[in-house]
């Protein structure tokens, strides 16, 4: 599970080789065993102790902010020994093969992105038509990418996120027209978001992001060497790329449960400029998001825990580097 420290004042001490974690009211141990990342939501007191336990047991550690995205991580030296397999993640960027990576992660992406149109469509909206010629445009669209498939991956990156783009504007169009007055949304927006909707989207994506790290790291890839989002310095743009065919599983997370009236205005509060979640939205949120990954989903015909086919997908690069590159 990834262990999320959202409650201001909790420390976190050594205790017995767990983790032992201890707030005003309540304490708790857990086994390291059971922790594959451990996430900084608030102010905390984290001991040396347990830091070095959860280095010794390759846990990392994020430190996220209000948006949900990683502001910084402390993970074993381990980490950083694959020298090998990153010097050939380099070289993967100029093979054919790069290109061909690329577009079969934005056709999982958008084949999940029409399967949520069509769980719209057979709720039987009143938009039924526009989700028809949305769910149409989406196929005709992963339909272009495989004409690139034989060209480096330089010359059509931009070409390939913008037939995603042309799909991705028909989806959330569709989608916002499908939200309750409360919900609806002119079009997707960043940090800070200006409706409901797209500040719950923008949180859950930002713990996504700390899932995808953690699988990157753990098959010794090095997220900041990105492969269609390669020249962007200072970013971890592996996790960028490796993101984009899970990110339609919070939409639909988002979507299912604004519409079963679940998610709730009064999650949200307004300040600096835009919609943050507040603390009574975290608390829904960060535990459905955590219960969804760790339950079993069906990606690419596979039937797995959630969380296993993100590290499906970051082990199948690493072969395909290796095949690739001697």
């Amino acid at each position: 599970m990834q262990l999320l420290l959202d409650t201001k004042g909790i420390v976190i001490r050594q205790r017995n080789r767990c983790f032992h974690l201890q707030t005003e009211k309540h304490e708790r141990l857990i086994a390291p065993q059971k922790i594959s990342s451990i996430v900084v939501c608030t102010h905390c007191v984290l001991t040396t102790a347990a830091i070095r336990l959860a280095i010794k047991e390759s846990i990392p550690i994020y430190f996220v902010d209000g948006f949900g995205r990683v502001e910084g991580r402390l993970w074993s030296a381990s980490f950083g020994r694959l020298s090998t397999l990153r010097r050939k993640q380099v070289f993967f960027t100029e093979h054919l093969a790069a290109t061909q990576w690329a577009i079969h992660l934005f056709r999982i992406k958008l084949y999940q992105q029409k399967n949520l149109l069509v769980f719209l469509k057979d709720r039987k909206m009143a938009q039924a038509k526009s989700l028809t010629e949305a769910i149409t445009l989406i196929e005709q669209q992963s339909d272009k990418l495989v004409y690139y498939q034989n060209e480096p991956l330089k010359e059509v990156a931009e070409i390939l996120m913008g037939i995603e783009g042309i799909a991705a504007r028909a989806y959330w169009q569709s989608i916002a027209d499908c939200m309750p007055t409360d919900f609806t949304f002119e079009n997707r927006n960043r940090n800070p978001a200006q409706d409901f909707f797209n500040a719950a989207i923008n949180y859950l994506y930002g713990m996504l992001y700390t899932y995808i790290e953690t699988a990157l790291f753990s098959v010794g890839l090095d997220p900041y060497l990105g492969i269609l989002h390669a020249d962007q310095y200072d970013k971890p743009t592996l996790s960028y790329d490796l993101i984009e065919p899970f990110r339609p599983w919070v939409d639909r997370l988002v979507v299912e449960n604004v519409l079963a009236d679940k998610i709730k205005p009064d999650f949200f509060e307004s300040k600096q400029g835009g919609i943050w979640l507040a603390q009574k939205g975290k608390q829904f949120l960060i535990p459905l998001l955590n219960t969804f990954l760790a339950e079993s989903g069906e990606l690419e015909n596979n039937r797995a825990i959630r969380k296993n086919h993100i590290y499906r997908l970051a082990g199948d690069l690493v072969d395909k580097i290796n095949e690739k590159i001697v």
